[in-house]
């Protein structure tokens, strides 16, 4: 029979908008989401808070690439 691997799933979250990062929202939705991971199993090991400015995104997405975690979710509000 084979041997099931049964490693951790981890996740990094990525939040958008200059409105978190100068205070004039409260990011509410990055722990709704490491609530609603942990509840699948998926323990969130960051959360990072970046500006809407493209290029950040571009250098932050790039710098996530073979980084610590199995997976990411990224979003901005509207």
């Amino acid at each position: 029979m084979a041997k099931l691997d049964h490693r951790e799933i981890t996740a990094e979250i990525i939040s958008i908008g200059d409105e978190l990062l100068i205070g004039q929202t409260v990011n509410t939705n990055a722990g709704w989401m490491g609530e609603q991971l942990g509840l699948i199993g998926i323990r969130p090991k960051r959360v990072l808070t970046i500006g809407d400015d493209a290029q950040d995104q571009f250098g932050t997405y790039n710098g996530f690439i073979g980084c610590r975690a199995d997976c990411r979710w990224a979003w901005a509000d509207e």
